[in-house]
């Protein structure tokens, strides 16, 4: 029996749960139990949804989660809630999409009011403790907020999700070949944002669309690559990539780290890399899977992200002053780094300095040589925290994109270490009914079986696939398995009881959607086999990319090749799947031919 007067989160089975253990703040997890509570008591459910690496989380953490007042009030007339959007995605998306509906704009820390049978009638995402400026401080907002709801409760309308996420109108590729190209930042690479998120679905239909030989994609997509490889989006000195970059140059980033960066961006320059045989490109690819063997890896998988503050303290593990670059290297050192990498006298971000490069090119050897040197001095500082869960999807992107850098880059390694992730992701991610687990915290599972896990899984089987035609049987368990998450032509979030049923969205967001995942899943699982495979439709140009990746694939786009036996990649087109058959031939827009395509394109 749960004791709701006291803060329960210390058993969480989440890094971000546990972060917020000592609020005196008398937090609970959501479950059953929680729910029916916050009925039998008729209290408001305050629902306050972060992640672990989130920066304004820990900031109201430590100002409006820990004050003595706020909490006070919290406690006599709320049931407060913490939940991981990486542990319950479609809470997440069900809170988000009512803050945007409400207010306009997202964001986190997404806090959430409800009626206590889930009506959700006020959000908002930071609050301070105390006023401040125009702001209203967190005490007064609860006091409204309580106030509003005990005057007009009984008139509080449910929050509608529709059934049938509404349809794209048809678009063909010229058409998203031309948006591409119509929205790209001329002067910056990426598109045309003042906040610069990699556009990871994007670049992998333009890389894809520009293997065919067809499509007038290669500006958008070099443009975006030389950019984050050259600006701060980039980890110079360990390799990997931060999250987005707060400026429309690129130049200073969101500090954290998160595996489907790492993951969707290797899967990016693996294929670049041989598309546009840029040297530049590869040396990204090798930096990320430096950043994931030395930072990410554990016990076999890997962990979900890095913070963005070190101490409290945004970016502290990564920047530099200059009086520390002057004592750490010589006088010649620091000019040779300086020939490669831009030095301001005044820093460049809050009087320090992030390192960005003078241009798009490979570092050359004396200068890998004294980032090295900054490298180790650099973990002897304190590290960022690191959240250990694995999830599922993010693990199984990341055996896609190593797959990619063994295939196109002939990366040594790469192949084992993907099918180690296939290993660890079979054995202990997936049950005896063929559930897929949402992940595991400290070796334990963790609950919620989501959509995008079971799908992205599938998916990744698909690819390993192509390399030994093994685990048929689990594939196709697997996809019978899918149904579970569809309902008349529907895609659904979860299948937890606990909450509404929320149908998947489409949006890449900006990893690819749970749809496009369970769509490519079902198609491709049909075509690596020989089957005959649905036609994914096209959807929003810039918004339902993966959808318009996986498209290609099933709308003849890319070149099927059938053999008995895997066939070595490097005789393939980049733009190539393979497939089982009992002969050597190969599909190229609904025409099939004997024999391997013609002279392969690079």
């Amino acid at each position: 029996m749960t004791n709701f007067s006291r803060n329960n989160l210390d058993a969480a089975e989440s890094a971000y749960l546990r972060q917020h253990q000592d609020n005196p703040i008398h937090w609970q997890e959501w479950n059953s139990e929680t729910l029916a509570y916050a009925r039998e008591s008729e209290k408001i459910l305050f629902t306050a949804v972060g992640y672990s690496t989130c920066h304004w989380c820990h900031v109201m953490a430590q100002e409006a989660f820990s004050d003595p007042d706020c909490a006070a009030y919290l406690n006599r007339w709320f049931v407060p809630v913490k939940v991981d959007r990486e542990q319950r995605p479609d809470i997440d998306q069900f809170m988000m999409e009512f803050l945007v509906s409400s207010t306009g704009s997202g964001g986190w820390p997404l806090n959430v009011f409800l009626a206590p049978d889930l009506r959700p009638f006020f959000a908002m995402t930071y609050a301070s403790h105390e006023p401040r400026g125009n702001l209203t401080g967190f005490l007064d907002i609860l006091k409204q907020v309580k106030s509003y709801y005990f005057k007009y409760q009984d008139s509080l309308q449910p929050f509608q999700f529709s059934t049938q996420p509404p349809a794209s109108p048809p678009f063909d590729v010229q058409q998203i070949d031309r948006f591409l190209e119509e929205h790209m930042d001329d002067e910056h690479g990426g598109f045309k944002q003042h906040q610069k998120f990699p556009p990871h679905t994007s670049l992998l239909y333009g890389i894809t669309r520009s293997a065919s030989g067809e499509g007038s994609t290669d500006a958008f997509v070099t443009a975006a690559l030389d950019a984050v490889s050259r600006g701060g989006l980039q980890d110079h000195l360990q390799g990997g990539f931060f999250r987005y970059c707060t400026d429309a140059a690129w130049t200073i980033p969101h500090f954290e780290k998160m595996l489907y960066d790492q993951a969707m961006l290797l899967w990016v320059f693996s294929l670049a890399a041989r598309r546009y045989a840029s040297s530049l490109y590869r040396e990204s690819a090798l930096g990320i899977i430096r950043a994931l063997d030395e930072t990410f890896l554990d016990e076999g998988l890997y962990c979900a992200a890095h913070d963005a503050d070190t101490d409290h303290r945004e970016g502290a593990s990564y920047i530099w002053t200059k009086k520390e670059l002057e004592q750490l290297l010589s006088e010649t050192s620091l000019e040779v780094l300086k020939r490669s990498f831009l030095i301001p006298e005044q820093g460049n971000f809050e009087g320090s300095i992030h390192l960005v490069r003078r241009e798009a090119a490979p570092l050359p050897e004396d200068v890998r040589q004294v980032c090295e040197r900054m490298l180790l001095h650099r973990k002897k500082r304190k590290q960022p925290l690191v959240d250990r869960k694995k999830l599922t999807e993010w693990n199984a992107l990341t055996g896609i994109a190593l797959l990619q850098a063994h295939r196109h880059l002939e990366v040594p390694g790469a192949l084992e270490r993907a099918l180690s992730i296939r290993k660890h992701l079979m054995r202990d991610h997936v049950t005896e009914s063929y559930e897929v687990i949402r992940g595991t915290f400290e070796g334990s599972a963790m609950s919620g079986r989501f959509l995008e896990d079971h799908a992205s899984l599938l998916l990744f089987l698909t690819f390993c696939y192509e390399e030994d035609r093994g685990f048929r049987d689990q594939m196709v368990r697997l996809a019978e398995g899918l149904k579970r998450f569809k309902s008349n032509r529907s895609w659904f979030r979860s299948s937890e009881k606990d909450f509404l049923q929320v149908p998947a969205h489409r949006f890449d967001s900006p990893s690819p959607s749970p749809h496009a995942l369970a769509e490519f899943a079902v198609s491709r699982t049909a075509m690596v086999t020989g089957g005959l495979y649905p036609v994914i439709p096209t959807g929003l140009p810039g918004a339902h990319d993966f959808r318009n990746y996986a498209s290609l694939h099933t709308g003849g786009h890319v070149y099927v090749v059938t053999s008995p036996k895997p066939l070595e990649w490097n005789i393939l087109p980049l733009n190539s799947v393979q497939a089982e058959g009992e002969a050597v031939q190969h599909c190229y827009a609904c025409t099939c031919m004997e024999g391997l395509p013609g002279e392969a394109r690079t």
